[in-house]
């Protein structure tokens, strides 16, 4: 099982890439890198994996959003290159995940109980004016 070069990833950001031709070379090397294949055998149980001929995308989403700014998370796929004779060699492609300050998020409020609060705006409760009132 080779390692291929990590990729780098954040929370809600772009997509990863990285290019599996790597694995070409563990393949027994006489077929030209256009008569290979590449698959995927396994994917990570979250965010999104693409293929497209040898380059393996990863698409964290928002799968994510638990690591704080400054901390990663590898993520592992599995991926395997087979040339036209059936040979195939097996390799573990690495993306790390890196978290990302979020912004807060406005949430609507919900009034259930339709209660009433009144607010009497002309009477500050901070001081020195809260005596005024």
């Amino acid at each position: 099982m080779t390692r291929v070069g990590a990729g780098d990833a954040v929370e809600n950001g772009a997509a990863a890439s990285v290019d599996l031709k790597a694995l070409a070379g563990d393949v027994d090397g006489d077929d030209d890198a256009s008569t290979l294949s590449f698959s995927v055998i396994t994917a990570p149980a979250v965010g999104a994996v693409t293929l497209s001929g040898s380059r393996l995308g990863f698409d964290a989403g928002s799968h994510f959003e638990d690591l704080a700014v400054g901390e990663t998370r590898d993520v592992e796929i599995r991926a395997r290159v087979m040339d036209v004779r059936g040979a195939t060699a097996d390799s573990i492609a690495t993306i790390t995940v890196a978290g990302m300050n979020d912004g807060p998020v406005a949430v609507a409020d919900d009034n259930d109980s339709n209660a009433i609060v009144e607010v009497d705006f002309m009477c500050p409760v901070m001081p020195p004016r809260a005596a005024m009132c």
